[in-house]
């Protein structure tokens, strides 16, 4: 069992080296496992379901990311907008209006590939801790090394 666990630790770090950085070499070195071993787990449904989780992980944490600077962005294009400098003043109106056209364009093209049926979101999300979980009751040892 301990060698099982082991194992799907291994399977678990390559998942989410790869899917970070999309080298095998990496994901081998990060995990002790050789290359080889890696690019046999890249052939099982199951370390492509991880990788895409982990992918998918990175993607909401960039968002965030980005949100959270694009908050303090507008907040400061707000305060420029009371500027005593006339000039300031019309660049912060300025460059707020150009946001929001561009919040009007993205969000309107986003509604369209999705009634397209070209994007997707998953219905719910879990931890890392339980989709290992779940590999680990679903294969015990079908985890294979290389």
């Amino acid at each position: 069992m301990e060698q099982i666990i082991k194992q799907s630790q291994k399977f678990l770090i390559a998942a989410e080296v790869y899917a970070r950085t999309g080298s095998i070499r990496e994901a081998a070195r990060a995990a002790k496992v050789s290359e080889a071993t890696v690019y046999n787990w890249r052939r099982q449904e199951d370390f492509i379901k991880l990788v895409n989780f982990f992918r998918y992980s990175f993607f909401e944490q960039l968002i965030t990311s980005l949100a959270e600077a694009g908050d303090k962005a507008i907040k400061k294009l707000i305060q420029l907008l009371e500027s005593q400098n006339e000039d300031t003043a019309l660049a912060a109106a300025s460059e707020l209006l150009k946001f929001f056209e561009l919040i009007k364009i993205e969000k309107d093209e986003l509604k369209q590939a999705a009634v397209a049926g070209k994007i997707g979101f998953a219905a719910e999300t879990k931890s890392w801790v339980d989709v290992l979980k779940e590999l680990e009751e679903k294969n015990g040892s079908n985890i294979k090394k290389n």
